[in-house]
């Protein structure tokens, strides 16, 4: 199953805020594209205590956030972490398309120095947290897998209670697979990708999404 990423600009994940680029970019001129890098830096770092203190979906700093990273990249999104600490975090991500992971690799890699922000790449491995998209709820202990080796990979069943087939349920389910996995492992080392509902058998015999990661770590073929 291939990502809709129209989608993804409906959903709310409880643990940070995700803001959504779209469309499909054509190459750029490179020293333009890396112009265009620095210049989304330079305005970053004049704003990152603004940013810091900010509230992604309350306050305009953020909007003005968005249509900066997509004007580096239609390809390109972000999240941030809703709870301050000494850092928050600035997730520069791709939203699961393969052929934009460089430009995700390019724009991470000219971050310069901040007192605020750890800047990181791709939707990281972490805690799978309750997710809510166009009305439809999914809690991560309602999703189980099953994980087949695939030539180097990995097909994969998703089990979701409740599960229909409509866009909520799949950007829910990819959007828990990116940090259950990481959004860098789940592009490159799962094939198949399906989603089924959750009956009463698999949920006896199968394991939750929250194990995921161990699961794929801990398999050799």
């Amino acid at each position: 199953m291939s990502r809709n990423f129209s989608w993804y600009k409906k959903c709310i994940l409880f643990i940070v805020a995700v803001a959504i680029g779209g469309g499909c970019s054509t190459p750029r001129d490179p020293v333009k594209q890396q112009k265009t890098e620095n210049e989304f830096w330079q305005w970053f770092q004049t704003h990152e205590a603004e940013l810091y203190k900010g509230k992604y979906g309350r306050d305009h700093i953020f909007d003005e956030l968005t249509k900066k990273i997509n004007d580096v990249s239609p390809n390109l999104t972000y999240e941030v972490s809703l709870q301050p600490a000494a850092k928050r975090e600035f997730v520069i991500s791709a939203d699961g398309k393969l052929s934009a992971f460089p430009e995700v690799i390019s724009l991470a890699d000219k971050a310069p120095k901040l007192e605020h922000w750890k800047v990181l790449k791709f939707r990281q491995r972490g805690g799978v947290s309750t997710m809510e998209c166009d009305g439809v709820t999914v809690e991560p202990s309602d999703v189980y897998f099953d994980l087949e080796p695939d030539d180097g990979g990995y097909d994969i069943k998703l089990f979701i209670k409740n599960y229909k087939p409509t866009g909520a349920y799949g950007t829910i389910a990819f959007i828990l697979l990116d940090h259950a996995l990481g959004e860098y492992d789940v592009e490159t080392k799962l094939h198949v990708i399906e989603f089924k509902p959750l009956t009463d058998e698999v949920a006896k015999t199968h394991k939750t999404i929250d194990k995921l990661a161990a699961t794929v770590d801990g398999s050799s073929h």
